[in-house]
This record gives C-alpha cells, structure tokens and sequence, in this order.
C-alpha cells in the first residue's frame, strides 16, 4: 500500500494544450496531437512546478515532448533575457539529454530538432558507431555558441570531457 504524499490533490492533468502556457510557437511541435498524451498531461503540471518527475510510457506516446517542452519554455525565457546583457556568455548546453542507446539518442535529437526549430533552440546528439571527428566538429559547428541541448549516450559522454560539450 502506498503512504499519501505532501503534494497529494495538488497536480491536476493538463487536458488541453492551451492550460500549458507556453508561447504558441512551442505548441507547434505537438500540433500533430488532438489532445495532450497522458505522458504529457501528467508530466507537464509537475514540471511546471519546478519538482522532478519520472515518467514511463510507451513507444510514441510523446515522452520526449512531455519533458522538451517545458525545457523549452524555460530556456526562452532565458535566452530572451540574456540578448540585451552583452556580458552574458553562456559556456555550454542549457539541457543535457542522456539516452540508454543509438537508437533513442537519434529518435531523441530528430523529436527534440524538429521541435527546437519552432523556438530557436538548437540540438546536437554524440552517440556510438560514427566517427568521433564528425561528432567533436558538431559539437564545435556552432561558431563557438554552445548548443543549447545535448543528447548523448552515456558511453559517448564518458569520452568527451565536459570541456569538449561546452
């Protein structure tokens, strides 16, 4: 039997994509969706919130979503305020994905590319299996700007020093 927590009653599912509150170009990466997926819908009031969450769900029930768009939502409010200061200078990635394989990590960055066009933000994935030039020069093709998402394998990250991602 389960104890009741603290935060019980407090997080109510988003049934429509409109209760998220985001600008209306990060909602045009689920305009394929009728409704928010209960992925989404349950995630979304606890992330929003500012508390960790964990979320299981099957193949192509918007997952990756269910965490990018809010991440999203956040890093333009921070980009948005950080263009008029010159002083800022930000020396790496914003968010950092880590996929269990290959396969995740490219249907992960395709998901998370797709949807960061419709905003400004930018991704780039390291993973297994391909030339490790090819992926250190994507991580510098940028013109110096740090990518604002990192998708990678834990293997992949493991062999490039967090000074070779930032």
């Amino acid at each position: 039997m389960y104890g009741k927590g603290k935060s019980e009653g407090l997080f109510h599912p988003i049934r429509d994509f409109a209760q998220l509150g985001v600008e209306k170009n990060l909602l045009e990466a689920v305009k394929n969706f009728k409704e928010p997926t209960p992925i989404q819908a349950s995630s979304w009031p606890v992330i929003a919130s500012g508390r960790d969450t964990i979320g299981i769900a099957e193949t192509g029930s918007g997952k990756t979503l269910a965490f990018s768009i809010p991440a999203f939502a956040h890093m333009r409010h921070r980009l948005d305020k950080e263009q008029g200061k010159k002083y800022v200078k930000r020396k790496g990635p914003m968010m950092l994905v880590v996929a269990p394989t290959r396969e995740l990590a490219q249907q992960s960055q395709d998901v998370v590319e797709a949807a960061g066009k419709t905003c400004g933000i930018r991704s780039v994935s390291v993973y297994g299996g391909v030339s490790k030039d090819s992926q250190r020069r994507s991580l510098s093709a940028n013109g110096g700007v740090p990518y604002e998402v990192v998708i990678a394998t834990p293997g992949k990250l493991k062999n490039y020093s967090i000074s070779n991602i930032v």
